[in-house]
């Protein structure tokens, strides 16, 4: 059952990330207005594939650290890791200028989602109390 629900945080955090990559993508191009790649490996103009295919690595990666810290099992960061992966590479190849606002987006899904574990542990843990 583990596996099913690690399985259900991905889809979550896929099916999340497409519908917030349009605003993640606004946000990168507010802070980032000229979107030459010169540091990379790839020298490839991102300006005229639009705000989704930008903001969706950023939001994948927020969502995806967020919920499965929030709520993972035992191995959440092992499958947090595999599935985000990919996407770092894929980053590390076409965006390498701005690979730390890349990972700032995923350690602040972290945190957050850590928040929110302490918080339902707390609730939790209160809740019980008063049932006694």
């Amino acid at each position: 059952m583990k596996i099913l629900k690690n399985v259900g945080l991905l889809i979550t955090s896929i099916i999340l990330a497409l519908i917030a990559a349009y605003h993640s993508g606004l946000l990168y191009f507010s802070l980032f207005p000229n979107m030459r790649s010169t540091g990379g490996l790839a020298d490839i103009d991102l300006r005229p594939l639009e705000n989704p295919l930008v903001g969706l690595p950023i939001a994948f990666l927020f969502l995806l650290f967020l919920l499965f810290t929030a709520f993972g099992d035992e191995r959440k960061y092992y499958w947090a890791g595999i599935a985000a992966s990919p996407v770092f590479l894929l980053l590390v190849y076409a965006d390498t200028p701005h690979l730390y606002f890349h990972i700032l987006f995923p350690l602040a899904g972290w945190l957050i989602g850590l928040g929110m574990r302490k918080l339902f542990i707390t609730v939790t843990v209160d809740k019980n109390r008063q049932m006694k």
